[in-house]
């Protein structure tokens, strides 16, 4: 299967917003890319209550199972701190490149 993308949008906190980013890079980031992830860019809006990201993978069982093996994995069930307690919301849908 070709190489995917994913862009995830994350409703959170504002007063927690440097926090987040700081764990999303020492954490999540290194971990997602032990698992054949890569996290092409990441944002945060201007006003702290929204985290964006894109993450991809080549994909080579599919997605899903891509996914799985990330979040069954040990050490993503064994984070040093609770997602929840950052992000409030989420929108993720799948993307591609476009051209000119």
């Amino acid at each position: 299967m070709a190489r995917r993308s994913q862009l995830r949008i994350y409703t959170i906190h504002p007063e927690t917003a440097e926090e987040w980013v700081r764990l999303f890079h020492a954490h999540i980031q290194p971990l997602r890319e032990a698992h054949g992830f890569s996290v092409d860019a990441s944002y945060l809006s201007d006003d702290h209550t929204r985290f964006c990201w894109i993450t991809s993978h080549d994909c080579p069982d599919g997605w899903d199972a891509a996914e799985a093996t990330y979040y069954a994995s040990p050490e993503r069930n064994q984070l040093p701190f609770t997602t929840s307690d950052y992000i409030t919301g989420h929108d993720v849908t799948m993307v591609q490149p476009t051209s000119a």
